[in-house]
């Protein structure tokens, strides 16, 4: 039985923390990308398509600002649609809007691109919301299950101890 028990716990505690820690990494993936790319060159950047995308589920809708630019850098033009790293839109359709707002002042835009891949670039290079929750929530959810395991653990080990 407690081999069984032992089992579950370790089966919960790879599949629950696994959860956590790839949303963390995911956030300081864009976090860091983002750090990185405030200290990039810079181009100038034309604009071409920008637009409010909505999507609607059963309970909620989430707006996302697509954009398209051009930027040149040393002689060769490149294209890129990245707005910011780990940018994913959110349910907040005001601030959507003013970033869309913000597109659409001009359509002159500063690409700040990667020294070592021109071909990477984005526009905003403030860490994002949606990086910022990431890190937050993983961490969390890390703490709570990485918690509840140890409780667990102890639990066992007392019971077992009990038993002798």
């Amino acid at each position: 039985m407690r081999v069984v028990t032992a089992l579950i716990l370790l089966v919960f505690a790879v599949g629950f923390s696994s959860i956590g820690l790839y949303t963390f990494a995911l956030g300081a993936k864009g976090w860091m990308n983002a750090r990185r790319a405030q200290s990039w060159p810079t181009a100038s950047a034309t604009i071409v398509d920008r637009n409010l995308d909505t999507r609607s589920g059963k309970n909620r809708t989430s707006y996302e600002v697509k954009v398209a630019y051009r930027y040149e850098v040393d002689g060769s033009s490149y294209e890129s649609k990245r707005l910011a790293f780990g940018y994913a839109g959110s349910p907040d359709s005001e601030s959507e809007r003013q970033t869309l707002a913000w597109l659409y002042a001009s359509d002159a835009a500063t690409a700040h691109y990667n020294p070592e891949n021109p071909a990477e670039a984005v526009l905003d290079v403030e860490v994002s919301q949606g990086s910022i929750f990431f890190v937050v929530f993983g961490a969390l959810w890390s703490l709570v299950v990485g918690s509840f395991i140890y409780g667990c653990v102890k639990r066992t080990r007392r019971r077992h101890r009990q038993e002798k």
